[in-house]
């Protein structure tokens, strides 16, 4: 094969020779190299004769190589590698073109064969060394929150940017309180509606007037939330839809959907859990989070705070954060601050809740009502009663409620765990029969369930749409993901071909949309290595592919544990993030055909061809009328005798007359010969 070289970066390397001259066992080393350094290389099989085995033996790192197979279609392969050639981060694409053999068999000595492979190092990558991989926006954040840990003494901002009471040590729980929050989850679904009198309303029977037992029931619009700019203009849960537009002409409403506020609570608490690990659900718009060791990943108490504002801001909620020693102190604290985050320092909660009314309690009515009898109006009025007279009188109730004005909490702290699928759902007030206006919609319900998996640095293996019809069913569809993501536009692509291919059969009224969260693995990339392929580039260019030849012919290779010696599997290609270690990263080697510890590499031949062979003894003396030069073997293996697909073959390697070495195999069950592999 003569001397031989590495291919060179952005450049097409093609590679020709005669059967058994090395050309497999050259593009092997090429493949080795390439992921040797930590890099993804793809490999694009016209003829299927690639030998998991044979590069596995050359040192190939099976997960880092992408196997597409495509059936004997060369077409289909040239289409397939363009689609890799053009998605980035690919230090290398193989297309093994194959080669014809003639119909007799037989190789022909003066004819140059067609050929055999053709090489493309990414030209993308040329463009990857110019980028800035080091530039992370936040560091200046995440040592601002360091310092502060380390001088508990340093000055903090000042109360007037976040509304911090200072603190000397660090508080056990914070509160999330979001007020108004069906209002809010209705402005999380259209953020246009912050800044306009919004009221959340649902519709009632009212029953007919005495004396009209045949008469229809009356429907009335009651409001049952209003947003903060509502309430400025006297707008109360309760009333009417009438007399809330007399009180407010410019009232906005929207119908009470439970879907809604279903999601905005499971978004509320996942921000949360993405703070603490220990976390509990309070009711709607209220969590309670366990904050003892976060000093030491965040800083202080109002470096907490600020980081859970942030995180409920990030999946479109306004919250106010309460920190103090005890789960009452911190939502009474929360429910009365007027800034962001409030912090009550340890020892002092029975004076930082003394000023709340009553009602913050959120007492039983008749509890309520003696209480106000005996004039009692705050909880420091409360807290000051004798604790041996609340019992006489009280009972148990009046013991919990003092303990409560005084900061104190006795009910165990319930942990919530995270469902297993995350959900985003929308009802609609009209019937979409239109795949384009129901792309939209999706578009929608997408952004809000990716920026929830966002922040809390999660991504989806696999989605779930459900779709309420007008006739009163369901259409429900799986869509499945090559790699986990978080991006809008892979999820809502793939739904909507999901979509056009399985059509709805009738006008859609509801969205739903539900994803299977798992942690992203995050790694750092290597200075002098191109980038792995970006998880956006890979789902869109497997879903491609996929399509093109198929789910079952496209990802890494693995072997099996059996006699078989073609026995492999095919696993999703999900490439390792680390790199690979210095000290075992494998200098360039150029094989040659007699190059001492280099073995010449299989090609498979799939099928096996059936060939005719004969023998003198056991051991053939031709093949296909080609004479046998030279031989060794046989190698003799069976398995599965207990099961119908059971198997007994004897393999030979043998040199043939015009060159060519063979891997051939008899059946020895049928007696029958095969054309296995050929060494090459």
């Amino acid at each position: 094969m003569g001397e031989s070289v590495a291919p060179i970066r952005g450049e097409i390397t093609e590679i020709v020779g005669r059967p058994s001259s090395g050309r497999t066992s050259y593009l092997l080393a090429c493949l080795s190299h390439v992921v040797g350094q930590g890099e993804t290389a793809a490999l694009v099989d016209a003829e299927e004769t690639f030998d998991p085995r044979s590069a596995a033996q050359a040192g190939i790192d099976l997960r880092r190589l992408l196997w597409v197979r495509c059936g004997s279609d060369r077409g289909v392969a040239l289409r397939a590698a363009d689609m890799l050639v053009r998605c980035p981060g690919f230090a290398l694409v193989a297309l093994d073109l194959g080669e014809r053999v003639p119909a007799d068999g037989r190789g022909s000595a003066d004819r140059r064969p067609p050929t055999a492979h053709g090489i493309e190092r990414g030209a993308g990558d040329r463009d990857a060394a110019g980028r800035d991989r080091m530039g992370r926006s936040g560091a200046g954040s995440h040592t601002t929150g360091a310092r502060a840990y380390e001088n508990p003494g340093a000055p903090v901002p000042p109360r007037g940017a976040w509304g911090i009471a200072l603190v000397d040590r660090v508080s056990r729980f914070a509160c999330v309180l979001v007020e108004h929050f069906d209002a809010a989850a209705v402005e999380r679904c259209e953020p246009a509606l912050r800044a306009q009198p919004l009221g959340v309303v649902n519709v009632r029977g009212d029953h007919p007037s005495a004396g009209r037992e045949g008469a229809p029931t009356a429907k009335i619009a009651m409001i049952v939330e209003a947003n903060a700019e509502a309430r400025a203009r006297g707008v109360r849960p309760g009333m009417t839809e009438a007399e809330a537009r007399a009180r407010c002409p410019m009232l906005v409403t929207r119908p009470l959907i439970e879907e809604y506020v279903l999601s905005a609570r499971h978004a509320l608490l996942e921000a949360a859990l993405a703070v603490s690990p220990r976390i509990e659900d309070g009711g709607a718009g209220l969590v309670y989070v366990d904050t003892v060791g976060l000093e030491r990943l965040i800083g202080d108490p109002p470096s907490i705070g600020r980081r859970l504002v942030h995180q409920a801001r990030a999946v479109g909620l306004t919250a106010r954060i309460g920190l103090a020693a005890s789960r009452t102190a911190a939502r009474v604290v929360a429910a009365r601050a007027s800034g962001p985050v409030t912090v009550v320092p340890e020892g002092r909660e029975r004076a930082g809740l003394a000023g709340a009314p009553l009602g913050t309690l959120a007492l039983s009515p008749d509890l309520a009502a003696t209480l106000a009898r005996w004039g009692v109006r705050t909880l420091g009025d409360l807290a000051a009663l004798p604790r041996a007279g609340l019992a006489t009188r009280l009972g148990p109730a009046g013991l919990r409620a003092h303990d409560l004005a005084l900061g104190l909490d006795h009910d165990p702290f319930r942990p919530w765990t995270p469902p297993p699928f995350w959900e985003e759902a929308q009802g609609l007030e009209w019937e979409i029969d239109s795949l384009g206006v129901l792309a939209g919609v999706l578009e929608t319900v997408l952004e809000r369930l990716c920026r929830r998996l966002a922040s809390a640095a999660l991504a989806a293996d696999a989605l779930e749409v459900r779709l309420g019809l007008a006739s009163g069913g369901h259409h429900a569809r799986d869509v499945s993901l090559a790699y986990p993501v978080v991006e809008v536009k892979p999820m809502l692509t793939l739904m909507v071909l999901d979509l056009e291919a399985h059509p709805p059969d009738a006008p859609v009224t509801r969205v739903a949309v539900s994803a299977h969260p798992i942690r992203a693995q995050a790694g750092q990339g290597g200075l002098w290595q191109p980038p792995a392929p970006a998880p956006r580039d890979l789902v869109s260019v497997l879903a491609r592919l996929a399509a093109l030849v198929g789910a079952d012919n496209l990802g890494s290779p693995a072997l099996v544990d059996s006699h078989r010696s073609d026995a492999f599997t095919m696993l999703a290609f999900s490439p390792p993030t680390e790199p690979a270690p210095l000290d075992h990263r494998p200098p360039w080697r150029s094989p040659r055909p007699d190059g001492g510890e280099h073995r010449l590499a299989l090609r498979r031949m799939r099928p096996a061809r059936r060939v005719d062979v004969e023998a003198a003894g056991e051991r053939p003396t031709r093949v296909d009328a080609r004479r046998v030069l030279a031989w060794a073997g046989p190698w003799r293996a069976s398995g599965d005798w207990w099961d119908v697909e059971a198997w007994a073959r004897e393999e030979w390697d043998v040199v043939l007359s015009d060159g060519a070495l063979c891997r051939v195999a008899r059946d020895r069950l049928t007696g029958h010969w095969y054309l296995d592999a050929l060494y090459d």
